[in-house]
């Protein structure tokens, strides 16, 4: 190979301009001239093209995707998607995975956003064919930007429902302009906006909800979407419902295989223990105090035989262990539970499990199917 020189180029075919890219070997020639498929040869240097398999071009585009969260691994795959249409599919796969619908205008365009987003959404409409995750983002902010949500986010999701979007996840944090540990009322936001959520939900494919810093939620929300498996809640107080202490119908049934929660408030433990049907695979708890240590152990019980992954762990406050823990885990109750963690977030905490080692766990009579266990002292934290 000595004297040639390799170069990147583009070779449009077709009448469309699509086409592939290409490595090109080039080497000065003479005056030849001749021509074919790959090969052209004039005065000018002999350039011999070699195309890169698709399959290396989508490993090229999968990295960029799983690193979208860096800046520049998400000005590439845009710079990508603009080159070739036999990755153009495989770009848009990342790039329209995950929409929001803000309520805030962005710091370069000055229009609402969600207008922005409906227009795209109509100009563009095999885009919902990609889209699975939508994330509702609700700020304090100016009643007129307040009003251009209300009045654009229904459109947004009727848009997404008469294309089919295949949604998997639908996300709806609190997010406010100077606290993120101050929380919103569901109930106070308008009938239009809780009707396009609730028609977004009902017999959809949804099957992972996650709900943080809200208030008065409707426990209906949970059961509108037939698929529901993974429910997380941070900070979220449900409305009471006392229709479901009667018995369980095909509406009002949970079949859950992992709950994350932080904090066990209002009203979610007897939704939970009233129409949870089957047990939990996967259970992630934060403990911060009595009442979450209650709802805790209720949801072991609930899930002994069926529980695989079980992660909890204990707040930086006052409440000492012995508070958490009103019996230690029997390895023997949990004939499933291949994975445990356990994290403390105070030196005393930690002090005290050494001193008292039977408090969190009780020894196994027989061998147990624990694969691995995790014991850790978590930063100090405060709620």
């Amino acid at each position: 190979m000595l004297g040639y020189s390799v170069e990147v180029s583009w070779v449009p075919r077709g009448r469309h301009g699509g086409g592939n890219l290409l490595w090109d070997v080039g080497r000065g020639g003479g005056h030849r001239e001749a021509q074919g498929p790959n090969l052209r040869c004039t005065n000018r240097p002999i350039t011999v093209s070699v195309m890169i398999p698709q399959e290396i071009l989508d490993l090229i585009i999968d990295q960029l995707g799983h690193n979208l969260d860096d800046g520049d691994s998400h000005r590439s795959l845009l710079a990508c998607s603009l080159t070739n249409r036999a990755i153009n599919h495989r770009c848009r796969k990342y790039l329209f995975s995950t929409i929001a619908a803000p309520i805030e205008p962005s710091a370069t365009v000055h229009r609402p956003r969600v207008l922005l987003l409906t227009k795209i959404l109509k100009n563009n409409p095999r885009l919902t064919d990609y889209v699975r995750h939508l994330r509702i983002l609700q700020r304090v902010t100016r009643k007129a930007v307040q009003e251009d949500f209300t009045q654009h986010f229904p459109t947004v999701v009727s848009i997404l429902l008469r294309d089919g979007c295949r949604l998997e996840t639908l996300t709806m944090p609190y997010v406010h302009s100077s606290s993120s540990s101050i929380s919103a009322m569901y109930s106070n936001m308008i009938l239009t906006v809780q009707h396009a959520i609730f028609d977004m939900l009902r017999g959809s494919t949804i099957s992972t909800i996650k709900l943080s810093n809200l208030t008065s939620v409707p426990p209906s929300i949970l059961f509108q979407s037939p698929h529901l498996k993974h429910l997380e809640l941070n900070e979220v107080i449900f409305l009471p419902c006392p229709e479901l202490a009667d018995p369980p119908g095909s509406e009002n049934v949970l079949k859950l295989e992992t709950l994350i929660i932080h904090r066990f408030l209002s009203n979610f433990l007897s939704i939970f223990t009233t129409t949870m049907e089957g047990g939990l695979k996967h259970l992630d708890c934060r403990i911060a105090g009595l009442s979450d240590a209650k709802g805790f152990e209720s949801v072991l019980a609930h899930s002994r035989s069926s529980l695989e992954e079980l992660s909890f762990s204990t707040a930086s406050n006052a409440i000492s262990l012995s508070q958490c823990f009103s019996s230690a885990l029997n390895l023997d109750h949990y004939p499933s539970l291949r994975k445990l963690s356990i994290g403390l977030a105070l030196i005393d905490h930690a002090r005290y499990a050494a001193r008292e080692d039977s408090l969190l766990l009780v020894r196994p009579s027989k061998p147990a199917p624990l694969q691995s266990l995790v014991l850790s002292i978590e930063p100090l934290m405060s709620l």
